[in-house]
């Protein structure tokens, strides 16, 4: 007599060796750094990246953390978290070529030091952004850069250059 389980485990590895192998090769993970004219100051973001098989578009999550920006009454950190979407133009092993835009999220928090004692701030904003990139293919993964602008509320808004690299997955 067959275990259930035992049957079940078979029937999932069967599934998972007939998909097709180009699945994990979708999947890209990296980092780098960038620059904002808002917050005027270094940052250092991680994205997950995924190419739809067959399709020029791809689906991108982005998370950030700007340097602080830090005087001696007042102290600022910044973290953000996108998701674009990519319209490739060029698509080649080597170099590509491509539009994006997306929805992002700025969470500032603020401390601020006085004669009266200190207090702290938050805020949170939503902004939309578009904007270009390219990829070039390397030896370690795919390395990137890209320009896009972002709108919103006068605190989340401005240019904003990142560059890094991508490693498939």
């Amino acid at each position: 007599m067959v275990n259930v389980k035992s049957l079940s485990l078979l029937i999932v590895l069967y599934v998972m060796l007939s998909l097709p192998s180009a699945t994990a090769q979708n999947i890209s993970v990296g980092g780098g750094v960038g620059y904002g004219s808002e917050s005027n100051n270094l940052s250092f973001h991680g994205n997950l990246y995924y190419a739809f098989p067959h399709s020029p578009f791809r689906l991108g999550t982005q998370l950030g953390y700007s340097m602080r920006d830090k005087n001696s009454n007042r102290r600022t950190d910044r973290m953000t978290g996108n998701i674009n979407g990519y319209l490739m133009a060029i698509d080649q092993p080597y170099f590509s070529l491509y539009g994006l835009t997306g929805v992002g999220l700025l969470h500032t928090r603020t401390k601020i030091k006085s004669a009266n004692g200190s207090y702290t701030d938050t805020d949170l904003l939503v902004g939309a952004n578009a904007g270009a990139g390219l990829e070039m293919g390397g030896g370690v993964g795919r390395y990137f850069a890209e320009g896009k602008y972002i709108f919103g509320r006068e605190a989340i808004s401005g240019f904003v250059f990142q560059t890094g690299v991508r490693i498939g997955l």
